[in-house]
């Protein structure tokens, strides 16, 4: 089954990490999996999508949700999507040798 909004959510995430550098995607990564050390996980990882004024609109999708699975279904989906971003931009540019 897929939850409510699981599109909507993924259309709006792929929209703002269209214009974003990689860097900045990497960074977002790391930030999510530090927040997952700490205590308070889920707050944690709210938190730090709220921090960041471009992904307010996806932070309020997920404040509401009261299914903890579903929550982090979607941070998965978040997560995997940076994944696959990076990887796509790391084939997009490989290293030139140069040859005289």
């Amino acid at each position: 089954m897929i939850p409510d909004g699981f599109y909507e959510f993924t259309a709006d995430m792929l929209e703002i990490f269209s214009t974003w550098p990689i860097e900045r995607l990497r960074q977002l990564a790391e930030a999510i999996g530090a927040a997952r050390e700490g205590r308070d996980p889920r707050a944690a990882v709210e938190e730090t999508l709220m921090s960041d004024p471009d992904l307010g609109v996806l932070a309020r999708r997920l404040s509401p949700m009261r299914d903890a699975r579903a929550f982090w279904g979607f941070i998965a989906v978040l997560l995997a999507t940076i994944t696959l971003l990076i990887s796509q931009s790391d084939q997009r540019s490989p290293s030139v040798a140069v040859h005289e």
